[in-house]
């Protein structure tokens, strides 16, 4: 059924033989994943097959591909044998493309941060996010079943996908999905994912959350998007996933001054006054020499280089 195909697959067979045979009929079953979403019937059979030892055994397995990087995996055709790096090939591919549909009806807290995770480790490579994926194939899945359960409990996994990942039907599908949630609650994707963030969480799912923060943060300073004064205090500024960096980062009032966010007795202020207009992140881009040079002088601890930004 896992064959020997790559370094997941012996790990699968090694350490998990005997657990994966007593759940034989839906390893089968898993091993059909071959399509790019599951068909009418396909999850159907997985809730007749589930059983809380699967459930467990499930859980286990995307846990290890989460932290699963790939290896070295001797090769052998005729008598040469020769060693390359692989992550998932072949049969394996479907295996734990199956796995991981199976989420879609596994009613646990743990499923969609754990998504999350074993995406970002499919759509990306052993250089970060800009690399080529490791599997763009398993990546997709995970967001298809993220997209499909829908649910707030998915906005920050999908976030942080769109985050980390670059591969672009990655970034295709994440902002389907995101963009469905957002139209659902008649919201702009920016104000949707300002409004959704978890304000109490586990400490995963805060970082998972903080990092997706991060780079819409960013993306915002580069596109200049623009908040409401009130739209950063309430959902930036205050919010305890996003108040710590929102607050290092300077804030400008377009036309007018710019400053970092000042908490007074009556709410935050910029600039010395509650701006009634529009105001964005300061880019040095837009500045003179003189302000760039004053604000690179305060020594300023930002989440990404902001007032450091070459321009």
């Amino acid at each position: 059924m896992i064959g020997e195909a790559d370094p997941f697959a012996t790990m699968l067979a090694e350490e998990y033989g005997l657990r994966l045979a007593g759940m034989l009929p839906l390893l089968r079953h898993g091993a059909t994943a071959d399509t790019p979403a599951p068909g009418d019937g396909w999850l159907p059979v997985v809730c007749d097959l589930l059983t809380p030892e699967a459930i467990a055994l499930v859980h286990e397995l995307v846990i290890r591909l989460a932290a699963y990087r790939g290896g070295p995996f001797v090769c052998h055709h005729a008598d040469i044998s020769w060693s390359e790096d692989r992550f998932l090939k072949g049969r394996t591919v479907s295996v734990v493309r199956g796995l991981i549909w199976t989420c879609e009806v596994i009613d646990e807290p743990w499923v969609p941060s754990l998504l999350a995770d074993a995406a970002v480790t499919c759509g990306t490579g052993h250089d970060g996010p800009g690399s080529t994926c490791r599997s763009e194939t398993v990546a997709n899945g995970a967001v298809g079943v993220l997209a499909r359960r829908g649910g707030p409990e998915t906005v920050t996994p999908l976030a942080l996908i769109q985050a980390r990942v670059r591969a672009a039907s990655v970034q295709e599908n994440v902002t389907r999905a995101l963009d469905a949630l957002a139209d659902a609650a008649a919201l702009t994707r920016d104000q949707f994912l300002d409004r959704t963030l978890p304000a109490a969480a586990t400490p995963r799912e805060v970082e998972q959350a903080r990092t997706a923060a991060r780079y819409r943060l960013e993306q915002a300073l580069i596109h200049q998007r623009e908040w409401t004064w009130r739209e950063v205090g309430e959902h930036l500024l205050d919010h305890p996933v996003t108040g710590s960096d929102a607050r290092t980062l300077v804030w400008r009032i377009p036309g007018g001054p710019s400053g970092l966010p000042v908490r007074t007795v009556d709410g935050w202020e910029l600039a010395g006054r509650r701006p009634e207009g529009p105001v964005a992140l300061w880019h040095p881009a837009d500045a003179s020499a003189e302000e760039v040079g004053a604000w690179r002088e305060r020594g300023l601890v930002q989440p990404f280089e902001q007032v450091l930004r070459a321009v």
